[in-house]
């Protein structure tokens, strides 16, 4: 185990999790389904996890840097908020996003899309604030202004946008439209409130149909950025006369662009220089610095002027390392001088405030396992003129994307990405719930655990790892080889529960095929869904290994190993050495997946070309009788299995349906094998359902235990409920070969 991860072992953090219940559905099925039992009269409760806290944090978007206070949104809410510098206090303003804030992840992992640049389509660098509306019949956009000095808003007008003209940006009170397409406008046009009247102003001097986008802007100036042949080019709107006056960019040299400042305006150059320009007389340079901790070109990244100091952060977009966020840093502008350290982790808003301070989203201290703290400050100059801090409001957690579940013995364990997420390292961390036997089940206790590698997960993926349960409390990934060895992870512990080699690490890849108890089976690489693979059985409690072959399918279920080989339809039980044959039965199929419960087994057979279940069933090894289990087409994703077996009962998904459905066999398979002759229970419906969930990454069944999980449709919270079925023996061994 590396350093590191025995450092982050060191920083546990156990989360607080609320816990709700609510009663499992039971219903009817429809006409041509299979049967399901009806409502019982104590139906089985569950037991709901909340979300867990993700690793990048929750986003805080800023609009509007006030004279008093802050406009802002929260991630998951279309609310407005407004917080105001004297006290921090944060009111809902009854204003509203047209839909609510986006995460602004794609697959787990900062947008593509910067997001640094402020967006001043609700207001900028005042306490008026703007919301503009949807298009009216005729093509009008109405934008109504409001007043949020005195925390709530008072209507001060609204401006409408004439028909024809496109919605831009409001500055104090003027709201700026255009003509034509947004990347090849053909006019641009100031709408100022004056008191109750619209003053309407045509602005002068931008090309038209240059690609052109307002980059910063405040209650006099606006700044607008254009793109000719020769390069990029940049001007200074006057709000009240809607002149115009080119600023000295001298194309690509000055590709970071301009900025505004309390003061002046601020040039970034290619080499990382930043002049401070005279506001009104551009072409005047009062000072110069340098910033080291700027990119060459400032591209993806956000600079502003405090003071006598230049404050930079970057954006994780395009960047290696911890995608949590970049430093807020600072360097002086009066000749060299060393950087100062504002943030240690923010995103990349730097938004001005009327007054000259900052606004920032971020954390104080570079983020420990296990630390979440992220804030929006206030940054000021303090006495001797250095950045100061200022704790406005906390930032909620975003909540934790599940890649995989899997319960077992009553410990639930999820891979999702929580705590951490650098992408060359790992993408989140494990955590391990203990449930209670009973109904409803209770949250006994949460742990984190080990932090994830990112081998399947890279980029957050819902869904991309799947998990198996030992049931005594420790847990395996889908593919759990790390440097070499492979890994068996502890719940309740940050530390490894052993590592091995299995003798398949060679071939580059080791896929957990099953475990339980001290045994787990690995394979290796195979050339095809039907073919044999390098198969290892592996005592985890020595973590040697007690049978190497090449098996089209195996599973293990105490200390006895169920077995197919390649083309065969005879599957077989032994030891775990496979020297002593135990019991034997045969498929209609040669098997390519196997299952083991008690007395029952569960065998799948694919195809060869595209590996699609084409038949599936469940045997009982004392009966000697076999339940049909259907196969879904729709399912069928090349490889997962559709169904997982408990002690006496199987759970599949029923697509057409939008159910994730129990078949409960416990007292014996019907004579005729059919599904419709067993009690049937729907355990969860939903839209949602009605689409592709595998087993183990968005549900699982507790083999050794009682319950069924499953993840919402938002693969953020997990629903626990009993199973409701009795169990018939931890792990019944066949007493011999029957043929």
């Amino acid at each position: 185990m590396t350093e590191d991860r025995r450092r982050l072992g060191r920083a546990l953090a156990v989360a607080a999790v609320t816990l709700a219940t609510g009663a499992a559905t039971l219903a009817v099925a429809p006409a041509g389904a299979a049967a399901e039992a009806a409502p019982a009269a104590a139906a089985p409760t569950q037991l709901v996890l909340p979300a867990a806290p993700r690793g990048i944090p929750g986003r805080d978007q800023l609009y509007v840097a006030g004279d008093t206070g802050l406009l802002h949104a929260r991630e998951g809410s279309d609310h407005l908020l407004w917080t105001r510098y004297d006290t921090g206090a944060t009111t809902d303003t009854g204003l509203r996003l047209p839909a609510p804030l986006g995460s602004n992840l794609e697959d787990g992992v900062p947008s593509r899309r910067y997001a640094g640049r402020p967006d001043n389509r609700y207001g900028s660098s005042s306490d008026t604030v703007a919301v503009p509306g949807p298009p009216a019949a005729d093509g009008t956009v109405r934008v109504e202004l409001h007043d949020l000095a005195s925390r709530k808003p008072v209507s001060l007008g609204a401006v409408d946008v004439p028909a024809g003209q496109t919605y831009d940006a409001t500055f104090g009170r003027t709201v700026v439209s255009h003509t034509g397409t947004d990347g090849s406008a053909t006019g641009w046009y100031l709408n100022t409130l004056q008191g109750a009247a619209v003053v309407r102003t045509q602005v002068s001097g931008i090309p038209a149909g240059a690609p052109s986008a307002w980059v910063d802007g405040d209650r006099t100036s606006a700044l607008l950025s254009y793109r000719l042949d020769d390069g990029n080019h940049w001007l200074l709107l006057d709000l009240a006369t809607g002149t115009t006056a080119a600023l000295p960019d001298e194309a690509e040299r000055y590709s970071g662009g301009f900025r505004l400042a309390k003061d002046g305006l601020l040039r970034l150059d290619g080499n990382g220089t930043v002049d401070v320009l005279d506001r009104t007389a551009p072409w005047t340079v009062r000072s110069s610095g340098y910033v080291n901790s700027l990119p060459p070109g400032g591209y993806d990244a956000e600079y502003r002027r405090l003071g006598d100091w230049v404050l930079t952060t970057l954006s994780a977009v395009n960047t290696s390392g911890d995608n949590r966020g970049r430093p807020v840093t600072a360097v002086p502008l009066a000749g060299p001088g060393s950087q100062h350290s504002v943030l240690d982790s923010a995103d990349t808003q730097l938004l001005p405030a009327p007054d000259g301070s900052l606004i920032a989203v971020g954390s104080e201290h570079p983020p420990a396992y296990g630390d979440r703290d992220t804030f929006v400050y206030r940054i000021t100059p303090n006495r001797a003129g250095e950045p100061t801090l200022h704790r406005l409001t906390r930032v909620p957690t975003g909540p934790a994307t599940v890649f995989g579940l899997a319960i077992g013995g009553g410990t639930l364990s999820v891979a999702s990405d929580t705590v951490s997420f650098s992408p060359a390292d790992s993408t989140g961390s494990f955590r391990s719930y203990r449930i209670s036997d009973g109904t409803p089940p209770v949250k006994l206790s949460e742990t984190l655990d080990s932090a994830y590698p990112a081998d399947d997960c890279y980029g957050g993926r819902a869904a991309c790892t799947a998990l198996w349960a030992t049931g005594d409390g420790r847990y395996l990934p889908a593919h759990p080889s790390v440097n070499g060895r492979t890994v068996v992870m502890r719940a309740g512990s940050q530390e490894w529960g052993a590592t091995f080699t299995t003798g398949l690490e060679s071939q580059g890849s080791v896929d957990t095929v099953d475990a339980d108890g001290r045994y787990a089976v690995f394979g290796g690489y195979r050339p095809g869904w039907t073919y044999a693979r390098p198969t290892a059985v592996v005592d985890l409690d020595t973590g040697t290994t007690t049978l190497s072959a090449p098996l089209a399918a195996a599973a293990v279920r105490g200390t006895t190993l169920w077995s197919a080989k390649q083309d065969s339809t005879t599957v077989t039980a032994t030891d775990p050495t496979g020297a002593t044959v135990r019991d034997s039965f045969t498929t209609p199929c040669a098997p390519t997946r196997l299952q083991a419960v008690s007395r029952w087994v569960y065998w799948g057979c694919q195809n060869s070309w595209d590996g699609a279940l084409n038949a599936s069933g469940v045997f009982d090894t004392v009966t000697r009788s076999t339940l049909t289990v259907p196969v879904q087409s729709s399912l069928n994703t090349g490889g997962p299995d559709q169904a997982l077996l408990g002690d006496g009962y199987l759970v599949r998904q029923d697509l057409a349906g939008g159910r994730l459905l129990l078949v409960d066999f416990h007292d014996g398979i019907a004579a005729s094998g059919a599904e419709s002759a067993a009690q049937v229970r729907r355990l969860a419906s939903g839209a949602y359902w009605k689409t592709p969930r595998q087993p183990r990454k968005a549900w699982a069944v507790d083999r050794t235990g009682t319950d069924v999980v499953w993840v919402d449709a938002d693969q953020h919270r997990i629903h626990v409920v009993p199973s409701g079925v009795p169990r018939t023996g931890a792990a019944a061994t066949p007493a011999g070969p029957t043929g």
